[in-house]
């Protein structure tokens, strides 16, 4: 996963990702940009096949139940 900080991570790995994809459709390594931000977006949305939890708010397999971010 694409991050800086340690805490909320998620909001780089969407920035990281759709960069990924503005580069993939200007044909700059476009598989390899898709496949990148593919991994991210699954990452944050969690991905089921591979146990891991959606870090978002009621979406996904096994979603956080309790917000602990004030701007949530």
């Amino acid at each position: 996963m694409a991050f800086r900080e340690r805490h909320g991570s998620a909001r780089y790995s969407a920035n990281v990702a759709s960069v990924a994809m503005l580069a993939a459709k200007f044909n700059l390594d476009r598989s390899d940009n898709r496949r990148f931000a593919r991994e991210q977006i699954h990452y944050m949305l969690g991905d089921p096949s591979k146990g891991r939890r959606s870090l978002v708010v009621g979406f996904g397999f096994n979603p956080p139940k309790r917000v602990h971010h004030r701007a949530a």
